[in-house]
């Protein structure tokens, strides 16, 4: 897996998961917000915001991919339970394509951003 800012490979126990969305402003550890990042840009990053029109494709894809992994797998569904928040249950993400996976997300990340926004968050500068 490449970190989905800077490209670059993640090597097993040499990396931070990120709250792409800032913890300091969704207090949770839900697993649609969470992506594993170099250390030292989650470092860099630290609470802003990053610009959703480049990551958010990113961080869907790689969820997607990950849900469609797991699930085929034959892995308890209930361990995803967190996308629910979505509003789709993990098998039906598993489902859609890339294009209706991505609006999915974007259904719920881009007011959660405006929201942030409006609070004071910065958006990060890549």
């Amino acid at each position: 897996m490449d970190c989905i800012y800077t490209g670059q490979e993640i090597h097993i126990g040499d990396y931070a998961v990120d709250h792409f969305l800032p913890w300091s402003f969704v207090a949770h550890d839900q697993l649609w917000n969470l992506i594993p990042a170099d250390n030292s840009i989650n470092s860099s990053k630290s609470d802003k915001l990053p610009p959703l029109d480049h990551f958010l494709p990113k961080l869907a894809e790689e969820h997607r991919e990950a849900i469609r992994i797991y699930l085929g797998a034959g892995k308890k569904e209930s361990a995803l339970e967190d996308f629910t928040s979505l509003g789709y249950t993990p098998r039906d993400l598993q489902q859609l394509n890339r294009e209706r996976f991505l609006a999915a997300y974007q259904q719920t990340f881009c007011p959660l951003f405006q929201i942030a926004q409006n609070m004071g968050y910065e958006v990060w500068n890549v």
